[in-house]
Parts: structure tokens; sequence; C-alpha cells
């Protein structure tokens, strides 16, 4: 009798969940527009929460916390693309606002499965009437 080992150590589980490696390099118009005012506003907005708050921005796909004034946490993400690319401009904008991200380990990559849309059956158009 063979026995399969399916624990896996810390370490491995630590390397399968960091967010850090997903996320993009982002370009010099990502960039510029990562420190626009309206990302500003939305991170300072949020960042006057208290301490321990968070939210959840199904825009985005993140759940963010405050952790202090000058500390955002990334409790979650969506394992999506655009959702790693909006997380790497927030953590740019928070860098020159001055806040430090928190991301490992706290953060917990929820797998995006897109919504399966329901088929629609074909209309059926009114024929000729017969008399």
């Amino acid at each position: 009798m063979t026995m399969i080992q399916t624990e896996k150590n810390d370490d491995e589980i630590k390397k399968e969940t960091m967010i850090s490696e997903y996320l993009p390099e982002l370009g010099d118009e990502e960039k510029r527009a990562a420190v626009c005012n309206k990302i500003k506003v939305y991170i300072l907005n949020n960042m006057d929460l208290l301490n321990g708050q968070h939210w959840f921005d199904g825009g985005t796909g993140l759940t963010l916390q405050r952790v202090d004034r000058m500390t955002l946490r990334v409790v979650s993400a969506w394992g999506d693309l655009p959702v790693y690319n909006t997380l790497a401009k927030i953590i740019l904008c928070c860098k020159e606002l001055g806040i430090e991200v928190q991301m490992e380990p706290y953060t917990v990559i929820i797998p995006y499965e897109p919504e399966e849309r329901a088929e629609v059956p074909p209309v059926q158009e009114p024929g000729l009437e017969v008399a």
C-alpha cells in the first residue's frame, strides 16, 4: 500500500498565494493614471475610516482595510488580471502619498469565475396569418 502525501508545508502554501508575484509592470501611461487626483481622492477618502475598518470595492474586486493613518492592507483580491492591474496602480498611488500597502501574508486571492450567462431562447417572429 502506497500513501500519498497531501499535506503541504507552510513555505509551499505561502509561495502559492503571494499576490505580489501576480502584479504586472505598469507602463508609462498607466503610471500617470495611477497617480491622478481621482485615485488619490479615492484612497484618501477611504483612509478617513477608523483603524480596522475595511471596504469592498466591487468595481475593482479588492477588499482593503485601513490599519492605521499611514497603512493600508489588501485583505482579498479576485484572481483576475484587471484586478492585479488596478492593485498595482493603487500601490503606486499609495507610495506617492506615503502610505504603506501590506499584502503578504494577509491577502486572500479569491478565484475569479465569470458569471455564466443564461442562454436566451431565440425570439420567434410571428408568421403570416392564414385566414
